[in-house]
Parts: structure tokens; C-alpha cells; sequence
């Protein structure tokens, strides 16, 4: 019984316990759907949100209602940094999607503003932005030049030398360039208010010994019988006068001239024109070099040029631009590592600085300069560069009301210090050229068109002039002549002429060759001491004539050459190699400074004619 109702009990259980099974799996069936939903619901809510479909104003489709619309947001705010070389950075703030536009760069005394780059040094041209970040830009600001169209002062910013020369074709020196530029700076950017010093007012003033022109016509003098021991101070002694003084007055020169490079150099470097101090800043400067200084003035070129001998991607390409840009250059083929000539320099300088020269005015305020024709193209330049003077600008160009001019010369031959120079009918110095029967080199100072017996003479003829106290060569042009002949005839050693020294009547090829060799040796023969004579005689302005011809003191000719001066009309001898023979051997003792040919006792003088 029990056994049978226990299987009983078991068959009716097993129903409830299968619906119990069903009801979980059900239930668990419902609560996995609800989660998938709720999964659906979530990743469709995040897609709006990033989709900008909800929690923005309007953010539903069309004709749809926003699902959540927020509060405004606070804008955000962006600041606008320009930072200046002086004071504090200027800012300027405002609201995101805000147009600001940079500031006008304050004015700084001494310099030119050139533009703004950003924090990383590049260059920006507009001037409005559309704020939506924090910004950062730099004003950049170069030295200023003087302007030449304001009136007043024009300081010479290069100089002549102690003779007054420009030496226009010589070479420019990288330390005539720094000293150039500081002399054109703005009157601002020189320490305590002063004006830059020019170079030429440093430089010693042109020798203003010689306003009396060289005659070539003086009255004989009283013929000198006496030896010439009694004479001057020979130029071997001269040098020991001469020499102290004037290692003196050079040594102060060259002092001060150092000394104002080394200031000029200073305050390049400290507005950054300069990088460091030159390296061998004598030495002539080239095109590159220059115009690498230049650009630190001006802001960066935007024209585009081709240039020849400069490739675009050359970094000096940039400088030549704006060297064609300002009017420096006109050559596109010009070889960057050319060096300037001072002539050059002085038309480049002109061009930088806006200076023109008062082409009107018929050259009383600028003078004579000794070697620079008045017709030369680039006269207007240099006068600008080496003449200070007050200027007024008018529509038609500059005009000069006043000037350190330069004495203005009168035709003929004149002296500075002992060299001599000319001007011709038109008033312009003899340049390369002759005058009657002088020539003159490209210093137009006399020449023998051979240069380092031009430098010989030239320095004889100071050494003798210091020595016997002559300071105006003009003024005692005799004296001076008379001095050379004794110095050349007892200070050198006679020796007699070899076959291939003798020459033919009427060949005077050998004078240049026959004076070199005795003004540096002291020996030589007749031709070598009479070629002497004769180059010294020209130097002084005398219109000598040397003669290559025989002399007959007996019955037999010898070959022979003396010099020949006319003076009023008459021609005189002049004949030191004689003179040496008959005083210093003890033959006659007839002296032949500057004898009539009738009263050359004893002796025939044979030209050949």
C-alpha cells in the first residue's frame, strides 16, 4: 500500500515540477530581451549625442522637436600677444570666432618699424584674424637712416686723403663701409644725443699750400759758381729730420682713424647690423657683403629677379633683390663676390640715403676734386659723400645752401704738398691725360707713366722739402730745383757707361729706366744722373727737355745727355753728371746749374739738330 502511493505521489509531482522549469526559462528568456533593448536604447543614444542630435538647440532633423536643449555656454576667450623690442607686450583679448585686428606698432625714436612675425620668426602680412586660439606675434623694427629729403645737415660719409684725392677706382674697405653707415644713421641712435663723426672730419684737410699756381716762366737767377757743398740739406740727412716727425704724426693718424672704426664697429654690433666684429676689415668689401649689411635696414624683398650668377635658392639671392628693388644694382650678371670700388660705394650710399647733389649749381660749393672731373658721371656722388653741407628739398631736386667746400681751382698747374696737379681750359683736373707737355696719371698727379718711379720722386721731394724747411713747394719752386740737382749730383757715385749703356743722338728712351736705377742704387752715368734730374725738374713743374746727344769739351766728341730749361725765352744747362766730374774730381770746378749755353766755358753741347 505504502509502496503504490508512493509511485502514485511521484506521478503526480513530475507535472509541477516541469512548470516550474518552463516559468524560469521564461523568465529568464524576458530579462535577456530586456537587456538587449536597454543595449539597443543605449548605443542609439550615445550615436545622437556624438551625432549632435540631442542636448543641442535644433540638433533634431527637420521638423522634428530637439530632444534636450541645454543652457548657452559661456564663449570662450582668446588673447592676442604683440610683443615690442621696448616696454611691455601689448594684448588684445576677445571671444572665440571675434575679428581682431594687430595694432598699429608704436614709433621708437631711431628706427623704422618693418613689419610683425610670428613667435617663430616668419612673416605675416595680414593684419585682421578671426580669434580661436591664443596668438603671439613680434614687432620687428631696423635702425633708421638719416632722411635725405628733410633739410638741414648732409655729413660727408666718406673722405679724401691728406692730398685731397678720392681715389675713386681703389678698393672699398669693409671698415669705409661700417664707418659709411655709422655716419648715416639717425642723429637717435648715436650714444648721448651726438652725431655720428664722419670720416672725413677725421681725416687731416686737404694740403691748402698751393693756391698760387706753377709758373714756367720765372726771371734767371744769378748764375751759382760756388760748389754745391755749401748747398741745402742733402735728402740723406733729410730723413733723419723728416723721419720722427712724421712717424709721429702718421702713428696719432692711424691711432684715431682705429679708434673710430672700432667705436662705428661697436654700435653696429649693438643694433645688430653686425654680427661680430669684421675680420680683416681692411680688405676690400664685396657686393654680397654690403648688401648683406644694407638689408638689415629694409624689410625683406618680395619682388622676384633672375639673376645670372645667383641662384634663386642661394640665400644672398634675397639681398640682390632688394638691391634691384632700391635701385642699388641694375646688373642682374653682376658677380656677387666682386668687390665695390669707392666709386661704387659712393653711388650705392647716394641711392641708400635718397641724396641727389644740387646739379643746378655750377660747382663753387663742392670745389676742385683733384682727381674727379667735374664731367665725370658719378661727380654728384662723391660730392655728396665727401662734402658736409646744408641742403634744401625742393620739387625739383636738392639744392645746397651752404658748404665745407674744397679751394675751386683755376686752370694751370698748382702744388699740393710737393705733388703736382693741373686743371684744364674747362676747368676739370688733367685726369689720364697730358696738359702741354706734362701727363698725369689717374690720381692726376704728374706722372713719367711709370709708378714706382713716380712714388720715388715724389718721395725725394718730400723728404728734401722737410728737410730744408719748405712747407709751400709753389712758393719756392727754385729753391726746391736747386735742392734736387745737388742732391742728385753729390749724393750719388759715378760709373762710367758701358757700350750698352751708351745711346744714339736724339734717343731718350732711357730716362725712366736710367732714373729708376740711380734713385736706387746711387750710381750710374751721365744718363742715369741727368734722367734723375730731369723727372725731379718735371715734378716741380718745369717744362725740362733732355737731350741724349755728345758734349766736346776737346777736339773728340763723347756721347753724352744733359737737361735743357728755358726760362723767359733763353734755354738753360743743367747738367749734375758734369758737375760731378769737374767738383768732386777736382777738374775745372765749373759748376752747371742752370748756365746759358754761352757761358758753358769751354764746352759744346751737341743735340743733333
Amino acid at each position: 500500500m505504502s509502496v503504490k502511493t508512493e509511485d502514485v505521489e511521484k506521478k503526480e509531482a513530475r507535472p509541477v515540477r516541469r512548470r516550474k522549469k518552463r516559468g524560469v526559462l521564461r523568465f529568464l528568456r524576458v530579462m535577456i530581451a530586456i537587456m538587449l533593448v536597454a543595449v539597443i536604447a543605449l548605443a542609439a543614444v550615445l550615436y545622437l549625442a556624438m551625432s549632435g542630435r540631442i542636448f543641442q538647440p535644433g540638433g533634431s532633423r527637420a521638423g522634428e522637436s530637439p530632444l534636450w536643449t541645454p543652457a548657452p555656454a559661456e564663449p570662450a576667450v582668446y588673447t592676442v600677444t604683440c610683443i615690442l623690442p621696448q616696454g611691455e607686450p601689448l594684448s588684445i583679448s576677445g571671444t572665440e570666432g571675434e575679428t581682431v585686428k594687430l595694432p598699429d606698432a608704436p614709433e621708437l625714436p631711431g628706427y623704422n618699424f618693418l613689419g610683425w612675425t610670428t613667435g617663430k620668426g616668419e612673416s605675416v602680412e595680414q593684419t585682421e584674424y578671426v580669434l580661436g586660439s591664443n596668438l603671439c606675434f613680434v614687432a620687428v623694427y631696423a635702425p633708421a637712416l638719416r632722411d635725405a629729403k628733410t633739410e638741414g645737415n648732409h655729413p660727408a660719409f666718406l673722405s679724401l686723403d691728406q692730398d685731397g684725392l678720392f681715389h675713386p677706382e681703389a678698393p672699398f674697405s669693409r671698415a669705409d663701409a661700417v664707418s659709411a653707415l655709422v655716419s648715416l644713421l639717425d642723429d637717435a641712435l648715436i650714444s648721448d644725443g651726438e652725431s655720428a663723426e664722419s670720416p672725413a672730419e677725421n681725416a687731416e684737410s686737404p694740403a691748402e699750400n698751393a693756391e698760387s699756381p706753377a709758373e714756367n716762366a720765372e726771371a734767371p737767377a744769378e748764375n751759382a759758381e760756388a760748389p754745391a757743398g755749401d748747398a741745402e740739406a742733402p735728402a740723406g740727412e733729410a730723413e733723419a729730420v723728416a723721419d720722427g716727425a712724421e712717424e709721429g704724426v702718421e702713428g696719432a693718424a692711424e691711432a684715431a682713424a682705429k679708434e673710430s672704426f672700432e667705436r662705428a664697429q661697436a654700435l653696429l654690433i649693438e643694433l645688430g647690423v653686425l654680427d661680430g666684429q669684421l675680420s680683416e676689415p681692411d680688405g676690400p668689401i664685396s657686393y654680397a657683403e654690403l648688401f648683406r649689411l644694407l638689408s638689415s635696414f629694409f624689410p625683406k624683398s618680395e619682388a622676384s629677379y633672375l639673376f645670372e650668377n645667383i641662384p634663386a635658392s642661394d640665400p644672398r639671392c634675397g639681398d640682390f633683390c632688394l638691391a634691384m628693388e632700391k635701385g642699388w644694382i641694375e646688373d642682374t650678371s653682376l658677380e656677387p663676390d666682386r668687390t665695390l670700388t669707392r666709386r661704387d660705394a659712393a653711388r650705392i650710399f647716394c641711392h641708400l640715403v635718397g641724396r641727389t647733389g644740387d646739379v643746378s649749381q655750377d660747382h663753387t660749393m663742392v670745389g676742385t676734386i683733384l682727381d674727379l672731373s667735374s664731367k665725370d658721371p658719378d661727380f654728384w656722388s662723391i660730392a655728396e659723400a665727401v662734402i658736409p653741407h646744408e641742403s634744401v628739398h625742393e620739387a625739383d631736386g636738392e639744392h645746397w645752401s651752404a658748404s665745407d667746400a674744397l679751394p675751386l681751382r683755376q686752370e694751370g698747374l698748382f702744388f699740393v704738398g710737393t705733388a703736382l696737379h693741373c686743371i684744364d681750359a674747362d676747368g676739370c683736373p688733367v685726369i689720364s691725360d697730358s696738359y702741354g707737355n706734362f701727363d698725369f696719371d689717374a690720381d692726376g698727379v704728374i706722372t713719367t707713366g711709370m709708378p714706382e718711379l713716380d712714388e720715388l720722386v715724389q718721395e725725394k721731394l718730400r723728404t728734401l722739402a722737410k728737410a730744408n724747411g719748405i712747407e709751400n713747394v709753389a712758393d719756392e719752386r727754385e729753391r726746391m730745383l736747386r735742392i734736387a740737382y745737388n742732391d742728385i749730383t753729390y749724393h750719388n757715385s759715378y760709373l762710367p757707361a758701358r757700350n750698352s749703356e751708351i745711346h744714339e743722338v736724339g734717343d731718350t728712351s732711357f730716362v725712366n729706366e736710367a732714373a729708376y736705377k740711380i734713385l736706387t742704387t746711387h750710381k750710374g752715368c751721365c744718363y742715369n744722373y741727368n734722367s734723375a734730374f730731369y723727372v725731379c725738374a718735371k715734378a716741380l713743374g718745369y717744362d725740362a727737355v733732355i737731350y741724349s746727344g755728345k758734349v766736346n769739351p776737346v777736339p773728340i766728341q763723347r756721347p753724352h745727355a744733359w737737361v735743357e730749361i728755358e726760362f723767359d725765352g733763353i734755354p738753360y744747362v743743367f747738367d749734375p753728371e758734369n758737375e760731378y766730374t769737374q767738383v768732386i774730381k777736382g777738374h775745372t770746378g765749373q759748376v752747371f746749374f742752370k748756365l746759358p749755353y754761352e757761358r758753358v766755358k769751354g764746352w759744346y753741347y751737341y743735340k743733333g739738330e
